[in-house]
């Protein structure tokens, strides 16, 4: 498990990414981006928290099907390229650095 500060994020101004308690997460400073871009920006990382926890339900719902499926039909092979790249972006997340 990711051992990132809990969510929900929000944003706090332009520049900052703040926890539920107001805490400063991080601060953002974008050099040579627009303003639309530098708020995109600031948005996807105060979703990522609940992008996290969402892609980790869907993961264990995706397992626990297959689980069945594969108790009733021993030829079926669950092959979701979508799937392993959720699995990928969760490895890094929860990487030991």
């Amino acid at each position: 498990m990711s051992k990132h500060t809990p969510g929900p994020w929000g944003l706090d101004g332009v520049h900052e990414v703040v926890d539920a308690t107001s805490a400063g997460v991080v601060q953002l400073w974008h050099w040579n981006k627009s303003n639309n871009e530098r708020d995109a920006n600031a948005r996807l990382i105060a979703a990522a928290p609940e992008m996290y926890e969402a892609l980790r339900e869907l993961l264990a719902e995706w397992d626990a099907e297959n689980d069945r499926t594969m108790e009733e039909d021993s030829a079926f092979q669950p092959d979701s390229a979508a799937i392993e790249a959720i699995r990928a972006v969760l490895a890094k997340i929860d990487a030991e650095g």
